[in-house]
């Protein structure tokens, strides 16, 4: 059965001229609808299953308070929580002093819009690795209507955020291996900071890119500056991220899990690796 779809839309040319295509508005509209879809999927998931996890209740508890350092602290200790990135509950409580909602509804304002974001970036992955518009587009709605990414956007839990700015750290390595670029490997570096100040589970990407600059770069030396640039962005970019929004109470802390965290991949990795 052929669908009256324009030649454009199902051509097998991957990535059509601009001149050829209907118009520029094309390439708006396909993300916009696919961001629009996503967010009202995440609404009637959230209207068929208003309740909050345990988490998210925790979560909830802390967004007014995670720029109050001892109030903060005294929260933890009473959850018996051990130090976690806070960047979305930094991003939370940015909502909930900016508009007239509740912390509740500030978190999950926060994981609606992100958690639609994420199937607006698998769309421009799909393009960046140069799938049809038809197809681009197929994926797009696939990870609208993904079981699990929704449930995790009608939730107030990090996770969201996670696979959001992890999701922009792939897409900008898609477009940093194609277009050859040392200060692009820096772009990366900035978004996977910021994925990393949502769960330190960030860092398992590192020795991913690395290899994807020893695939891509044409000479060592120029895999020395895909590497320092790299490199450099992410500690620069963490330590700024880090001293904006992490009391100072947690500096230390923070270094030690995050340090702790590495030595326990580096040993997984190990007996993995044994086997």
């Amino acid at each position: 059965m052929n669908f009256p779809f324009p030649s454009w839309f199902t051509s097998s040319s991957p990535r059509p001229d601009v001149n050829s295509s209907p118009s520029a508005v094309s390439r708006y509209f396909f993300p916009g609808f696919i961001f629009l879809f996503a967010l009202l999927m995440r609404f009637v998931g959230r209207c068929l299953d208003p309740v909050l996890s345990r988490d998210s209740i925790s979560y909830v508890q802390l967004i007014p308070v995670v720029n109050a350092p001892a109030q903060l602290t005294a929260l933890l200790d009473a959850m018996s929580l051990q130090y976690i990135p806070l960047l979305p509950l930094h991003l939370a409580n940015f909502l909930y002093r900016l508009l007239p909602v509740s912390p509740e509804q500030a978190g999950l304002w926060l994981n609606l819009l992100l958690g639609s974001g994420v199937a607006v970036i698998v769309w421009y992955m799909a393009r960046e690795l140069h799938f049809t518009p038809f197809w681009s587009f197929m994926a797009g709605l696939l990870a609208a209507v993904q079981p699990t990414l929704i449930e995790l956007s009608i939730q107030i839990q990090r996770d969201t955020a996670y696979i959001f700015f992890i999701g922009l750290t792939i897409l900008f390595a898609l477009k940093t291996v194609r277009r050859q670029r040392w200060f692009c490997w820096g772009i990366c570096a900035v978004s996977l900071s910021l994925a990393l100040f949502c769960r330190y589970e960030a860092l398992e990407f590192i020795p991913l890119f690395i290899l994807a600059m020893i695939f891509c770069a044409k000479s060592f030396r120029q895999f020395l500056f895909f590497l320092a640039s790299f490199m450099v962005s992410l500690l620069l970019s963490a330590v700024v991220i880090g001293s904006i929004l992490q009391p100072v109470e947690f500096s230390s802390y923070s270094i030690t899990q995050c340090t702790g965290y590495v030595k326990r991949f580096i040993a997984v990795w190990g007996v993995e690796a044994g086997k």
